[in-house]
């Protein structure tokens, strides 16, 4: 799947909204199923999603009114900050759990309206990524799952971002405008023409495009910053897409994005993430560049340097 790629990376795998009450979220990301619930003070919580008991999911039990997760299955209730099993229905209300009983715990944060869950060893999480829209005002939202291993929906997204976004009445040319571009950080950037229209293919070129839509893929876990602008260099649409690979050719999508009013009411400016792609037009992508890059991350100097060589 992507196994050659699983590195130690915060992965935003719901929604801050989607974690509350007594029902667990069950989440599976890089080959690691994860429980998700919030604790008596509200804090986000990750473990394991399997009973140290029977193995039986601990996602199919329920959060009680204390935050302690309780399997559905014999009744064992974890603590979500150490993963200890800290209750047995059938020793009684002060029978002693042996501190072996436990399962894995993950650490967790919630930023720009997400939960994270760090896939690294506890203790060792880096610096949160940025998740934050461009434009103020409440964003819209939605996800699905589609049938694309993640590897290649974010190269997809990178070479030819029309197959898998939809501007309502806008049009993604399906040409890469200029070569991509590597950050310091890793992140590949590709740039797009958009018009109010599609353009007929002639033989003179296209017309100036009067929008412009930006796509940057973060490494290892593909996070999507999208930027829709104007020749002016205003943003007039800001959206990010997260996914993760839930089996080798199943992606779990979350997306978040906000419009300009004016556009919006102008243009019917809106964003969406399609459910599936065209198998056909798929195999006709002409591969840019930027995908592969993605797929084997170098560095910013790297990548001037081979471009210096190469010209």
């Amino acid at each position: 799947m992507t196994g050659a790629r699983v590195q130690d990376a915060w992965l935003p795998l719901a929604f801050s909204g989607d974690v509350a009450g007594q029902d667990p979220v069950a989440r599976r990301a890089f080959g690691q199923d994860y429980v998700l619930f919030r604790d008596g003070q509200g804090i986000a919580r990750a473990l394991e999603d399997r009973c140290a008991h029977r193995r039986v999911p601990l996602s199919l039990g329920k959060v009680l009114p204390s935050g302690i997760i309780e399997c559905g299955y014999h009744g064992w209730r974890f603590d979500g900050g150490s993963g200890r099993c800290v209750s047995i229905a059938m020793l009684g209300e002060d029978g002693r759990v042996p501190p072996v009983y436990r399962v894995a715990k993950f650490d967790t944060a919630e930023k720009d309206g997400f939960v994270l869950v760090w896939r690294g060893a506890p203790g060792s999480a880096g610096g949160l990524p940025n998740l934050a829209l461009e434009i103020d005002g409440a964003p819209a939202s939605g996800e699905h799952a589609i049938t694309l291993p993640h590897d290649a929906f974010v190269r997809t997204l990178l070479d030819a971002p029309s197959l898998l976004i939809d501007l309502g009445p806008l049009f993604i040319e399906p040409a890469q405008l200029g070569d991509p571009i590597v950050s310091e950080g890793g992140a590949v950037t590709m740039q797009f023409g958009v018009h109010r229209h599609a353009i007929e293919r002639r033989s003179i070129a296209p017309p100036d495009p009067p929008f412009i839509l930006e796509v940057a893929a973060q490494p290892i876990t593909g996070v999507c910053r999208l930027r829709l602008s104007d020749i002016a260099h205003n943003v007039l649409l800001s959206a990010i897409i997260v996914s993760e690979p839930v089996i080798d050719a199943v992606t779990q999508l979350r997306w978040r994005a906000a419009c300009q009013p004016e556009m919006a009411r102008n243009e019917h400016l809106a964003f969406a993430v399609k459910a599936a792609v065209d198998a056909g037009e798929l195999r006709a992508v002409r591969p840019s560049g930027a995908g592969r890059l993605w797929a084997t991350p170098v560095s910013a100097e790297d990548h001037a340097e081979a471009k210096r060589v190469e010209g």
